[in-house]
């Protein structure tokens, strides 16, 4: 087999052979593993353009997808540090300009320094190449003009929660969470852990709305809307903003049903950045680059967990998670627990005991800020149903908390009374371990039964 060549994908080494690279590795391997990964039908083969099966370059299923909190892509094939600090600088630039406007409109707002600058937490996940794209991503953001503080290696809840007590305009995630194996991304939320809606075509970069099934996938231009200002003030501006927002950015299965597509298509919006050279709008928030500050966020995270959690009697339960979030669930248990871990739900029990077919379960998945639970026999609760739930048992052990299901109804939102010096009346929590040791705290109480 001979691999067609991709000069703007993959290097040619000094001899002009062919440097295979796999996705999701950052190392290169040789033709023979590349025949052999390709025969045994590796993972990873179905996303490179190295082979002949797999979606040609340029194709939407290797291109950058924006998803409903970012972006993803193939590591190194769609994006490299060079994309990734485009996206980034996107990102912090829309976060300033946000924080600009309502500044102007509320100049009593002290949540955020007025002084030109904001502040951005960054960190990233575990994932392969999560490294390599976080250096460049840094480095765009300061050179943006914006604080960055260097949260390291951690995970979506563990950020949002240094978000939330930082001062900070916004949070940017490292992380291919949901993607495919091999996709690296980012993921933009707002100081209050919403997802950050950008204006895409504000910053030159062009949006298609594309129906990919079994055959050649459909192109569609995304539908813009273009308002007029009809005053030069900071609310016509924010205003204005916010329709473009609203225009431009929809949930990605919304598109199915505008696009007619049949019912085994799958309507994905893909982003084509400028070459570059080519200009971008940028905002630039200063004349000088921002000022980095490196943070130690696990510790403070757990402590702020612990007060969700039960202080002690027994834990009788079993747990779906990745490895960190394991040793999460392991250093707030009480001693006297009794619990059951596994990586995902289908998974076998670590340890030497069989898993309990009896048990309820909690699932963390990699992007932990949901959490779904399992009943003992095997029914999965829905979002709607769990806070009704926790609202009923919580009324007389912790009423100051409520629960309420997304917007999407996929996971559980907790409303909880926020910090005094944060000049907000409550803070809306998107965490599965919060949302975990609320059940957990909740099922101390006897009277406090989950459904069978």
């Amino acid at each position: 087999m001979t691999p067609q060549h991709h000069d703007d994908l993959l290097p040619i080494d000094s001899q002009h052979a062919r440097v295979f690279r796999c996705p999701g590795e950052a190392a290169p391997v040789s033709e023979s593993v590349h025949l052999a990964r390709v025969a045994s039908g590796w993972h990873g083969c179905r996303d490179c353009v190295w082979n002949p099966s797999a979606p040609p370059a340029g194709d939407p299923r290797t291109a950058i997808r924006r998803t409903a909190n970012g972006v993803r892509g193939g590591y190194l094939n769609a994006i490299d540090r060079f994309r990734a600090a485009q996206l980034a600088s996107i990102f912090s630039s829309h976060m300033a300009r946000v924080v600009h406007v309502r500044s102007a409109l509320r100049a009593e707002d002290t949540a955020v320094s007025l002084s030109g600058r904001v502040g951005v937490a960054i960190g990233y996940d575990q994932r392969e190449g999560d490294q390599d794209i976080f250096a460049g991503v840094v480095s765009a953001v300061l050179q943006n003009g914006c604080d960055v503080w260097d949260v390291g290696e951690c995970t979506t809840a563990s950020l949002l929660e240094f978000g939330r007590r930082a001062p900070v305009a916004g949070c940017l995630m490292v992380t291919g969470a949901g993607g495919r194996p091999g996709d690296v991304g980012l993921d933009a939320f707002s100081r209050d852990g919403r997802s950050l809606s950008v204006p895409w075509t504000d910053f030159g970069v062009g949006l298609r709305v594309l129906a990919v099934s079994s055959g050649t996938p459909t192109e569609h231009h995304e539908p813009t809307e273009h308002h007029e200002p009809t005053e030069d003030s900071p609310r016509a501006q924010l205003a204005e903003t916010s329709a473009r927002r609203s225009a431009m950015v929809r949930p990605t299965n919304r598109f199915a049903g505008s696009l007619n597509t049949p019912a085994d298509s799958e309507a994905i919006s893909v982003l084509q950045l400028p070459e570059l050279g080519q200009s971008m709008s940028l905002f630039r928030n200063g004349r000088t680059s921002g000022t980095l500050h490196s943070v130690a966020t696990e510790e403070p995270y757990r402590q702020w967990l612990a007060r969700w959690w039960p202080k002690q009697g027994s834990v009788v339960m079993r747990f779906a998670a990745q490895p960190r979030v394991r040793q999460r669930i392991s250093s707030l248990l009480p001693a006297t627990s009794d619990v059951e871990f596994c990586r995902t739900e289908g998974d076998r029990t670590e340890g030497d005991r069989t898993a309990s077919v009896d048990r309820t379960t909690i699932s963390i998945p990699e992007d932990d800020r949901f959490a779904h639970l399992t009943t003992r026999r095997g029914r999965d609760m829905t979002a709607e149903e769990l806070a009704e739930w926790i609202n009923r048992a919580s009324r007389s052990t912790v009423s100051h908390v409520t629960a309420h299901p997304s917007q999407d109804g996929t996971h559980v939102l907790l409303v909880d009374v926020a910090d005094p010096t944060s000049g907000q009346s409550h803070e809306i929590i998107s965490d599965g371990l919060a949302v975990a040791g609320l059940v957990l705290t909740l099922l101390q109480n006897k009277k406090n039964r989950l459904p069978a």
